[in-house]
């Protein structure tokens, strides 16, 4: 009767030891996702080459008083209109060949063989921002084919900057009277290609118009049908002031034929809209495949109508975020840069913590230095009384400075946990009552039996 008893107080134990370690609260561990921020900074090289020499260049910039500037690198080129070495008034026409291109030639020439290079006029071409070096080529930007673009083959897109110069983009369909386009009194083009049978109509003047904001009477947007056989009569246009045209009654200067589409690409690509801003001195200072990102390229726009050219490489601030501000919690703070040229020399922050009643409670009296490495700031512990928390940051590069606008995020106040009992507890409790029932049994086992036998 004896090895019963045990048994069962053994068994008890058991039971109680394997309920309360299972019910035990333990230790959450979450993995928190970091804020990715997009970042291109692009290292101008203060010793410019400009070559003449046997070699073929990568750019050939032709004055209109005839000179030819030969260069190696896009960063070159653009590091010469950004410093004011060149104007761009002076500048004829830009060509370059690709970067493919490039590359091979210079291996070859290495090699003792000679093969041809294709030059074309610059804004055929697109930019991409390299996402490692190659060899033989000292700068970070490369002009490739619309491909290659598309697919982020050599890096980045990178489509802010001095792409190239066109001086007339005319139609056999005057407008007011007037043949080539960019003589119309506007500030900036929007030439949007695009295959109108294609696409929602609506949609595209949508995006037009979220890019343009309230720049109505600076911008006039024009709508060309690759197609060449929309029946544009049917459009109940939203835009004040859209041109529609079909791409077979537009014509450049130097061009044997009507349509201009294949002049600004290398890719018969009708899926998605190539998008073309052009000022009205007929620089070409943004090209992209698309209307993604339409409040950054907004803000690229507003800063070009205000700066000009001085705007395209000023590093603006797109955002500063905040990682989840919580009361009692040490926070980071990002800044977010859109494109620009050139070095960043400072990037600091200011910030306040607001009660609430709006009553500072803390702030930077002096702005903090950001690091460059990874553009964040890493707030000390929140105070338990804040509610608000307001931002706002200042980046200063070698071309210019910009302050971002004020940010303003709600802290997050953790709700103190209602009196209830943890689902352990009752666990622990539970295990408690059947060792009490258990040894109960025992007791009454062994005075129903063990006491008896002794009588």
């Amino acid at each position: 009767m004896r090895k019963i008893i045990v048994a069962l107080c053994l068994l008890s134990v058991f039971i109680f030891v394997s309920l309360t370690h299972a019910s035990a609260p333990k230790t959450n561990i979450n993995n928190h996702d970091h804020i990715n921020t997009r970042l291109f900074i692009v290292l101008a090289n203060n010793e410019t080459n400009i070559t003449n020499a046997s070699i073929m260049p990568l750019v050939k910039i032709e004055l209109k008083n005839g000179t030819i500037l030969n260069l190696t690198t896009i960063d070159d080129m653009l590091y010469l209109f950004y410093n004011g070495s060149l104007d761009v008034g002076s500048v004829e026409n830009i060509n370059m060949t690709t970067i493919d291109e490039y590359i091979a030639y210079l291996n070859a020439s290495k090699s003792g063989e000679s093969i041809n290079v294709t030059y074309y006029f610059s804004y055929k071409l697109f930019y991409s921002k390299l996402e490692s070096k190659i060899e033989k080529y000292n700068g970070s930007i490369v002009p490739v084919d619309a491909d290659d673009f598309i697919n982020n083959s050599h890096g980045a897109k990178y489509t802010k900057a001095i792409i190239g110069i066109v001086h007339n983009i005319n139609t056999t369909s005057p407008i007011d009277g007037v043949s080539n386009i960019l003589e119309l009194d506007y500030d900036l083009f929007i030439f949007v290609y695009v295959n109108c049978s294609d696409i929602d109509i609506m949609n595209l003047e949508a995006d037009i118009q979220s890019v343009i904001g309230e720049n109505n009477q600076s911008i006039l947007p024009v709508i060309i049908d690759i197609s060449n056989s929309y029946n544009f009569t049917n459009v109940n246009s939203s835009l004040s002031n859209a041109v529609y045209i079909h791409d077979n009654q537009t014509y450049i200067y130097n061009a044997s034929e009507p349509s201009t589409y294949l002049e600004f690409t290398t890719s018969n690509n009708s899926k998605i809209p190539l998008v073309i801003i052009i000022d009205r001195n007929g620089i070409i200072w943004w090209k992209n495949y698309g209307f993604e990102g339409i409040p950054e390229l907004e803000l690229y726009v507003d800063m070009y109508l205000n700066e000009s050219l001085r705007s395209l490489p000023v590093y603006p601030i797109l955002d500063v975020i905040p990682d989840e501000p919580t009361v009692n919690k040490t926070c980071s703070i990002y800044v977010v840069l859109g494109f620009g040229f050139g070095n960043i020399t400072s990037l600091k922050l200011y910030y306040e913590l607001l009660d609430e009643e709006n009553e500072t409670i803390t702030y930077s009296s002096e702005p903090v230095e950001v690091s460059l490495d990874t553009l964040s700031y890493e707030l000390s512990k929140i105070n338990s009384s804040a509610r608000w928390l307001v931002v706002n940051a200042t980046v200063w590069s070698e071309f210019g400075v910009y302050k971002s606008k004020r940010y303003i995020y709600k802290i997050y106040v953790p709700k103190k946990p209602e009196m209830e009992i943890p689902s352990w507890v009752w666990k622990l409790v539970a295990s408690i009552i059947i060792v009490v029932i258990v040894i109960s049994l025992g007791i009454r086992l062994y005075r129903k039996y063990f006491r008896a036998s002794k009588k």
